[in-house]
């Protein structure tokens, strides 16, 4: 990209991630709409749908699952709405 090309270990280092992430992300990535697009139209063209990266899609609902069904420790947890 932008005239460089890299390698997939060159990005592990600068990136600090394993190989195993690297390789997820970009089968996420070509899952997506902007996988199909050259660079230069990646680049010019303003995509008609919007999507969220994968990652945070599949965290999304474990989230408010976790939100709903728990309450925060601390100051609203249940034994702190006992008034003494």
């Amino acid at each position: 990209m932008h005239g460089f090309r890299r390698s997939q270990k060159e990005i592990i280092q600068v990136v600090k991630i394993c190989d195993v992430t690297l390789r997820k992300r970009l089968y996420e990535f070509s899952e997506t709409p902007s996988a199909q697009l050259t660079v230069d139209q990646f680049h010019t063209m303003a995509l008609e749908q919007e999507c969220d990266p994968p990652s945070f899609v599949r965290q999304t609902p474990r989230v408010f699952d976790n939100l709903r069904t728990n309450t925060f420790a601390g100051r609203n947890g249940p034994e702190h709405s006992k008034q003494e």
